[in-house]
């Protein structure tokens, strides 16, 4: 007999728990109501509708999106098994992002704050890499993964203690001055001087020149920005409570910022490779 729709008939492989070795030949069903963030893989059981919260380093053990994973549903009463897939692409900034509609619904303010503080430092991250590391790599001007893994653990060790200030400092210099590098010598003197680098930002008047009129507001935008200010007042002694006009506020001008610099220098973008995997196995 032919499996309903939104199954699959796929024999368990090696390494599944006992469970589903045993349901071998059997159809396992598909979650057809799934969600994800950041953190966590949303799915509603085929089986018995319950609501199960995967995360996914703990539960899922891959931070990779995903398209086909087997999972055992969290309602003791019902234990069965199903698939899931279908998972956003999204950086990893974009994630937190997109948690603060969440959490604006559910009136937590503090915690947008924060998630919008540390999506701007995602996001300078990612951007730096990819001007220093992935653009290089894709232009040929280095070929081998070695290469650019060595590049990577260079890079990180360097910037791994910045924060809000120097990566947005570190961003100016790389994007408004449009530094390009045509040698690994040349891309390793760079991220050896990144902390004895004057990084001073532009001021108005050089903004105001910039060609792309998008990209020239994002500049001036990024420029003004006082969410790391606002972050510190929260998380630090003050526990400061910031309203909902303020976080409305910042969550607008970031989005903006982000998606105009991130669609102009195609900062999101990750070419043939997962730095998410470089990065664990830089710290194995």
């Amino acid at each position: 007999m032919p499996c309903p729709k939104a199954t699959r008939c796929v024999a368990p492989t090696m390494g599944e728990t006992e469970k589903l070795e045993q349901l071998n030949d059997m159809c396992i069903p598909d979650a057809e109501e799934t969600d994800g963030n950041y953190e966590n893989f949303i799915a509603k059981c085929p089986h018995c509708e319950h609501k199960n919260i995967f995360n996914r380093v703990s539960d899922l053990e891959i931070v990779e999106p995903i398209d086909f994973k087997r999972v055992i549903c969290f309602n003791s009463n019902c234990r069965k098994p199903f698939n899931i897939g279908g998972d956003s692409i999204n950086e990893n900034y974009e994630y937190l992002i997109l948690d603060c509609y969440e959490l604006l619904e559910i009136k937590r303010y503090m915690y947008c704050i924060l998630n919008l503080c540390q999506a701007c430092e995602m996001f300078f991250r990612r951007a730096i890499e990819t001007k220093l590391l992935f653009q290089p790599y894709r232009d040929k001007v280095f070929e081998h993964t070695e290469q650019l893994n060595a590049l990577f653990k260079k890079l990180y060790d360097n910037i791994e203690k910045y924060t809000f200030d120097k990566l947005r400092q570190v961003f100016f210099n790389l994007y408004f001055y449009n530094k390009s590098f045509q040698s690994i010598k040349m891309i390793e003197d760079y991220i050896d001087t990144l902390d004895h680098q004057k990084n001073i930002i532009p001021d108005d008047s050089e903004i105001e020149k910039y060609p792309n009129i998008k990209a020239r507001n994002a500049f001036k935008e990024l420029k003004c920005l006082g969410i790391n200010k606002l972050r510190n007042n929260v998380v630090h002694k003050y526990g400061y409570r910031p309203s909902k006009q303020e976080v409305e506020e910042n969550f607008k001008k970031i989005q903006g910022i982000i998606c105009a610099l991130d669609s102009y220098f195609k900062i999101g973008e990750k070419y043939q490779f997962s730095v998410d995997k470089m990065q664990s196995n830089q710290k194995k």
